[in-house]
């Protein structure tokens, strides 16, 4: 065993080869302890390394003064920031438009269907899902009549809801693509609609949705609009 400390100091021992009681009650390191017992195993021991240490254990030396370096002095230049504006823009078809009563009837109603679009998947047990939700058989014949649409024959390997994505173009442009079908070698995107599908709107924003995957996949990429209210699936791109 090699014991690196300062140098046990002497203590006294009975014939016992105890301390007594008093010295050992006040063992407060473990220096304190085998300063204790060194006489014990001096004749066991060699002390064979001798260094000099301030009380602070660090070796004792004088240090002279560092040369003195020629610094060169530094230069200040003044810098302008300006401040430029970031243009963004959403990827959305929101009209600005208030809407009739029953506009707003089917709104509700869409916003539901959606809801349930969003959790739901055709991989799972879908018709015993879509029999145990607490809501009319409106609704729920509306929900088996999308996922018994044709486009679901395919050989889905992957299926991606809500895709939130960012696009930066001349501007930066964000968004969330309602439904995303993968198979080996297409991307299928589907987008909810409530009721209409002519708005010219909409095909400019799934223009935007299929550039985008466009850019970060080699598989061929279609686009899809489908109407909740009507069950109808249209193919755009």
């Amino acid at each position: 065993m090699i014991i690196v400390s300062p140098e046990f100091g002497e203590s006294y021992q009975d014939e016992s080869g105890l301390l007594p009681l008093g010295e050992r009650l006040n063992y407060n390191s473990l220096f304190s302890i085998f300063s204790s017992v060194a006489p014990t195993f001096r004749n066991y021991s060699k002390q064979v390394w001798t260094y000099g240490f301030n009380r602070d254990y660090q070796q004792s030396k004088t240090i002279s003064k560092l040369p003195i370096r020629d610094v060169p002095k530094l230069e200040r230049h003044s810098l302008r920031l300006e401040k430029q504006k970031e243009s963004r823009a959403i990827a959305s078809s929101q009209s600005l438009k208030l809407p009739e009563k029953k506009t707003l009837e089917n709104l509700e109603f869409g916003t539901r269907l959606h809801k349930y679009l969003e959790i739901l998947d055709f991989q799972d047990d879908i018709d015993s899902l879509i029999a145990s939700l607490p809501e009319t058989e409106n609704l729920k014949g509306k929900l088996r009549s999308f996922f018994t649409q044709d486009i679901f024959k395919k050989k889905i390997i992957r299926t991606y809801h809500e895709y939130q994505f960012r696009f930066e173009k001349t501007e930066i442009i964000t968004g969330s693509i309602d439904l995303i079908l993968e198979t080996n070698d297409e991307l299928i995107i589907i987008d909810y609609k409530t009721a209409d599908l002519s708005k010219p709107e909409y095909r400019r924003q799934l223009a935007i949705y299929k550039e985008y995957l466009e850019s970060i996949s080699t598989k061929t990429v279609s686009c899809y609009l489908y109407s909740l209210l009507e069950e109808k699936m249209e193919s755009v791109f």
